[in-house]
């Protein structure tokens, strides 16, 4: 399995992501003609090697050319001459264009994540929403390119690390602000940050954005054997290296054990039918959360209650926790990041005398766990008349006749 790495230890904006891209091997020409597709005038690329606090990178320019003024705009404040436009504006543009489907849809939702960090900032509906720093040409390409890159790439998966913010202040279309700046803020809620690391803005909404939409997983830790590694250099110089470091992985299959960071949410419930927070577990699971559960309790007054579990991806904690305040009689819950180790898994398919059966299988220390979905072999007692014990047992044969048959 493929992967690529996003290490994010000086933050990430839309050129640089661009010059990693390119570093990495992506060529300029193809991301150029691609992004002509667009109906979009007015605008050059350029990507040149550049040495950023002694580490050779790419440095990627989007050149107004009416202006004929290369813009700076690792920071978001210094698009002087944008204007605004509106999502339903932006995603007439990329509908209208010739890029392929896939970049179209993935282009539109990195653009819907930064409309619904500006509609929650600003407390209005997200088609109301006007951009005006990302509504600039350059921040058009930096999105639609990092579309185009996915794309190219088509890695299996998506990591990144935990994001440096910066710090200091920012100047934008509303003022002076401090950093990170609120949209920056908005978008990353739930995922794993550092702030003040460097004494910039070292993560715009740009790049925030383009991280939410593409990243599968955050987390520092990966396993494999890196390929090829992409620098994209920033136009700001801080405390550390104003660079994004992007590694192609090779996920090698005996890597048994990875690491990923989760979100952990839960809430004290002592006033609700078991039945209600059985549905509550249930309806957790369904909108995404990797795992639900109840625990028993016994609060203040000697009060019998539950404590009720979602452990989830933070890219939809707020999603679990609107499922816990509608769907029970909590007012109030706790979330904080967890490590999980996990063993890396495949699943695939058996075709067995009683029907098709999904099997798991993992590796630990030189030993192989298989274990067959429940649910499957449920449907086949189900259909066969006979009872769960009796299919598992049968199953569990023909599995390991045809490994050794393979062997």
């Amino acid at each position: 399995m493929k992967s690529l790495h996003y290490d994010c230890f000086a933050g990430i904006s839309g050129d640089m992501n661009l010059g990693a891209m390119i570093d990495l091997g992506m060529p300029v020409a193809h991301l150029v003609d691609n992004l002509r597709k667009l109906c979009l005038d007015g605008w050059e690329l350029s990507a040149e090697p550049f040495v950023k606090s002694g580490i050779r990178s790419t440095m990627a320019k989007v050149m107004l050319t009416e202006e004929n003024h290369a813009h700076d705009h690792h920071s978001h404040h210094e698009h002087h001459h944008s204007h605004s436009r509106s999502l339903p504006e932006i995603e007439s543009l990329i509908d209208q264009s010739e890029l392929s489907p896939f970049v179209k849809e993935l282009s539109k939702r990195i653009f819907t994540v930064l409309g619904n960090a500006e509609a929650k900032i600003h407390g209005i509906p997200v088609e109301k929403v006007h951009f005006h720093e990302v509504g600039a040409v350059d921040a058009i390409v930096d999105i639609v390119g990092a579309a185009i890159a996915v794309e190219y790439f088509s890695p299996d998966r998506i990591t990144c690390s935990r994001i440096e913010l910066g710090s200091g202040t920012v100047k934008c279309a509303h003022g002076i602000l401090p950093v990170p700046a609120p949209a920056t803020v908005a978008i990353l809620s739930g995922i794993p940050v550092n702030i003040g690391g460097t004494n910039i803005e070292a993560t715009t909404p740009t790049g925030a954005a383009i991280l939410k939409a593409i990243v599968d997983e955050f987390t520092d830790a990966f396993c494999g054997s890196i390929d090829k590694i992409g620098i994209g250099a920033g136009h700001k110089d801080g405390t550390i290296p104003n660079i994004l470091r992007v590694m192609f992985v090779d996920n090698k299959s005996d890597c048994e054990v990875s690491e990923e960071y989760s979100v952990e949410v839960v809430a004290n419930i002592d006033d609700m039918s078991p039945e209600y927070l059985a549905a509550a577990v249930s309806r957790l699971l369904e909108v995404g959360a990797d795992d639900a559960w109840i625990v028993p309790i016994v609060m203040k007054k000697g009060r019998a209650a539950s404590q009720i579990f979602a452990l989830c991806n933070s890219h939809i904690v707020n999603e679990i926790e609107k499922v816990i305040f509608s769907e029970t009689s909590s007012i109030g819950l706790r979330r904080r990041n967890v490590t999980k180790r996990i063993l890396r898994r495949e699943s695939f398919s058996v075709s067995t005398a009683l029907g098709e059966v999904r099997v798991k299988r993992a590796m630990f220390d030189g030993q192989e766990k298989i274990k067959p979905e429940f649910d499957d072999l449920q449907k086949l007692a189900e259909r066969n008349g006979l009872s769960l014990p009796h299919v598992l047992q049968s199953v569990t044969t023909e599995i390991d006749k045809m490994r050794k048959e393979s062997k």
